[in-house]
C-alpha cells in the first residue's frame, strides 16, 4: 500500500478549502481510466444528467450515498452515475463495490487529478452535469436538505421512469 497517496487525499479533506471547483456552469472534463482499465469521458456519455460522485472505501456516507444515487438513476430516464474514487488497489474497490451492490462505472483517480481540481471538502461530494456536461449543481454530504436538494434538481431535469 502506497501511503502518500492516502496521506494527500485525508489532507485535502481535513484541511479547510478557500472554494471548491467545479463552480455552476462550469463544463469539467471528466476523463480517465475506469476500475477496469477502459478509458471513459464523461463527456461523450449519452445522458440527459450524468451524476458525478467522489467516493471511497472508507466512508461510510459514500455508500449511504451511492445507493441513493443508485435507486435515482433507476427511477429516472437518461441519468447515468460516475463514481471517481482516488484508492490505490483496483481490485479491492471493485470488491468492495460488489458487496455493496453498487453499480457504478468509477473513473480510478490514482493521481488524485481529478480530486485536486474539485478540492471538496469533504466526502461524499456529488455534481450533476447537464447533457452538455456543465455543472449545473452540487453539494457535500448525505444530510437530508442536500439529498432534497439533489432530488429536486434531477427531477427538474430528467424524466421519471
Amino acid at each position: 500500500m502506497k501511503l502518500f497517496p492516502w496521506l494527500a487525499l485525508m489532507a485535502m479533506l481535513t484541511c479547510p478549502m478557500a472554494a471548491q471547483a467545479h463552480d455552476l456552469g462550469e463544463c469539467p472534463v471528466l476523463a480517465k481510466e475506469s476500475l477496469t482499465g477502459e478509458l471513459i469521458d464523461v463527456r461523450k456519455l449519452k445522458a440527459k444528467l450524468v451524476i458525478v460522485e467522489y467516493w471511497a472505501t472508507w466512508c461510510p456516507p459514500c455508500i449511504a450515498n451511492l445507493r441513493h444515487l443508485q435507486t435515482l438513476k433507476d427511477t429516472h430516464e437518461g441519468v447515468e452515475i460516475v463514481g471517481i474514487n482516488s484508492e490505490d488497489d483496483a481490485k479491492a474497490i471493485l470488491a468492495f463495490m460488489a458487496k455493496w451492490k453498487l453499480n457504478v462505472l468509477t473513473l480510478w483517480d490514482r493521481d488524485l487529478s481529478l480530486l485536486k481540481a474539485a478540492a471538496p471538502s469533504s466526502l461524499p461530494y456529488t455534481v450533476v452535469l447537464d447533457a452538455s456536461g456543465c455543472v449545473i449543481w452540487k453539494g457535500n454530504g448525505t444530510s437530508q436538505e442536500t439529498l432534497q436538494s439533489l432530488n429536486t434538481v434531477v427531477n427538474r431535469h430528467s424524466g421519471g421512469k
